[in-house]
This record gives C-alpha cells, structure tokens and sequence, in this order.
C-alpha cells in the first residue's frame, strides 16, 4: 500500500529555510561524503547519510486551480544513517544505526528539486551521477547527446519580483543537442541526455517541498522515511525529482554558515499530463482473448507506465509515445496504463467490464 501522511513541518522550513540558511549551494565535492558533526545529537562521530527512493511518483496530472491532484502516488524516501569507525585509516568501517527510534528527527529535513527530462526516455532508464572527468570522456561523442537550456525565467527571482507573478512555461523548452564546449553544470546523465542545474523547475513544484521524518514500520523494523503527500506539478512533460537531505541542528563544520546537504538522490521519471486531455486509470486490465483486440485498437493511445506482467515475473517496458503503433502483445500479460488524447472518447462502459472481468478471474 502506498505510504500516506500529513507533514507537520513548520513555515519555517517552507519559507524561511532558503532565504536564511544556504541548503542549495554546497561544496559539490561533499555531498554524499563522511560528515564530522561538531554539534548536534551526532557530535564527535562521523557519520555518513544515504537515501533510497521506496515509492516513485508514477504519474499526475498538471496542477490547476480548480483541480489540483498530488502526485501519484506520493514519494517516499528512505533515510539511512552509518557511523564510520577509524576514518582514514585502513581498518575504516561504518555500520548502519540499528533502532532508528533512538534517532532525533526534528530537524533533519528532505526538500525537493524539480528537473525536466525528454519524453522519449523511457521508465526503466536509469539515472547515473556525472563523475569528475566524465564530460571530458565523453567529449568526443557530445553531438549524441542532448540536454536542455536555461528556461526563460530564472530559478532566482529578479530583483523586484516576487514568485506569484512569474510565469510557468507549461512545457519543456526546446530540447538542444549538446555544444562542443563542455557544459558547466550537469549534474546527472539519463540515457543520452544531461540533467543540468540550470534547467532546475523547482518553482513549477507546488505543496509541501520540505518535509521532516517520520518513524514507520517497514520490512519488520523501525525506519525513517520522508513522505510527500502534497506535491503537484504546475508544467506537463516528463520529470525526475533531486531528493536532498539536511540538518538544521547540526553543525558539521567549525565557521560555517550554511547547512550542508549531507546526501542527494534522483528519482525515478515522473508523467504528468494535461487535466484536459487525459484520463487516469488507476486500474489493472487483463488483456486476454475476450478484451485483447479492443485494447490493442487503442494501444496507439494508451501509455505505459507500469509493467507487463507475465505470472509472477515482472518485464520493464519503455513508456509508449502518445501515437505508437501498436506492438504485439501476449494476451496473458497485464497492463497498468494512463489513457491520453483519443482515448478521453473510449467507452468506459466496456473498460469497466473488462476491469470487472478481471476482478472476477482473481
């Protein structure tokens, strides 16, 4: 079941977070490295922070006024703590915290980035973090990769302005293959494209964007996990979300003024869709000799977000354009699906007796 909570996290986080302490501009170099706490409820230990997406945004639809759907389902991400014993040396260890009950979580606080990616990736692509010398490698093959630029309004608002009147393109700029000159600011590669900071769309991002943990039960034991339950996308496309992990209780450092991000991770591709022209089925379809042909005259409109299901064995697919052409399909596989366009025109009626049938046959 998919996680659900309402965070309790104060204004401060949501509000006065990024204006008075630095929590997006830390030295690169450190995210994800062993941290000396000189304060806090870790202070004298080295500590070294990991995230794991549990549960991925599959889908939503753009946010509107009069309409506004959260991702679905809610992110969820989990925190992991190791204490790294004899650093530096060659007897160098670290075990993970055992009850993470024992664990202060106020203070410890997850915020979230917002990047565009192109539509053609596919759900399974896997999103790799950029090494030193990687762009320099790959230098001489840089005209097969593509990447997007600046949007037209800043990621800082402009002296004067304020958020509210700044407008949110509501889809992804032109997509630009890479110049010969290396890009200053990728952060992470997916298949042949180049997330860059610049084409950060946080401010596309609506609800709760700073949430604290909370101590659930997973897997037979105590964990903590940060949940977004109230985010919405102002833009349609394909997105991936930057997690981001701080302690605002802490210091790491002697002199520093900021909150360094301890760790970061990207999640998996995000499909949002126009409220107009889409609609979500929150179902499982059996396509089976009675209800294959029908759907395969739709197939050109339906796209894929889940999996095809063969018995227990799951097959990671590509996500379809809106317009494919209809692959085969083995009748005793399951779809997971979003309709989109044409298919807003499908009678309901038959897919939910097809959805009815299925129902039965378990």
């Amino acid at each position: 079941m998919p996680f659900t909570t309402t965070s309790s996290l104060s204004n401060w986080a949501n509000f006065e977070a990024a204006s008075i302490i630095d929590v997006h501009q830390p030295p690169k170099c450190a995210i994800g490295q062993i941290f000396h706490f000189m304060s806090g409820q870790f202070a004298g230990e080295d500590i070294r922070v990991e995230l794991l997406e549990l549960q991925k945004a599959e889908v939503g639809r753009k946010y509107a006024r009069v309409d506004r759907r959260p991702l679905d389902p809610p992110p969820v991400v989990l925190l992991r703590l190791f204490r790294v014993h004899d650093i530096n040396t060659h007897q160098q260890r670290e075990e993970e915290i055992v009850d993470y009950g024992d664990v202060q979580n106020l203070g410890i606080i997850c915020t979230v980035d917002l990047f565009p990616v192109p539509e053609y990736i596919s759900s399974d692509s896997i999103l790799q973090p950029i090494q030193p010398n990687e762009t320099h490698d790959l230098q001489p093959y840089m005209e097969q990769f593509t990447f997007f630029p600046m949007y037209p309004f800043s990621t800082q608002i402009p002296p004067g302005a304020t958020s509210s009147f700044l407008p949110i393109p509501p889809r992804q700029s032109m997509l630009c293959r890479v110049p010969p000159e290396a890009l200053p600011d990728v952060v992470c590669r997916m298949g042949n494209h180049f997330v860059t900071e610049s084409s950060k769309l946080t401010r596309a991002l609506v609800g709760e964007k700073f949430v604290e943990p909370v101590l659930v039960e997973y897997q037979g034991k105590k964990v903590l996990v940060f949940v977004f339950s109230d985010l919405a996308v102002q833009r349609e496309g394909s997105f991936v979300l930057r997690y981001r992990v701080f302690d605002i209780f802490s210091c790491v450092l002697p002199g520093m003024s900021y909150c360094p991000v301890q760790t970061e991770l990207y999640g998996g591709l995000i499909l949002l869709l126009d409220e107009g022209h889409a609609i979500l089925v929150d179902v499982t379809l059996c396509v089976d000799h009675w209800s294959g042909g029908w759907v395969r005259d739709y197939l050109g409109t339906i796209r894929v977000i889940g999996h095809l299901e063969a018995s227990a064995e799951e097959l990671p697919i590509p996500t379809l354009p809106t317009y494919a052409p209809a692959p085969a399909l083995d009748p005793k596989l399951v779809v997971r699906a979003v309709l989109v366009d044409r298919a807003a025109d499908l009678d309901m009626d038959l897919w939910n007796k097809a959805i009815e049938e299925r129902q039965r046959a378990q």
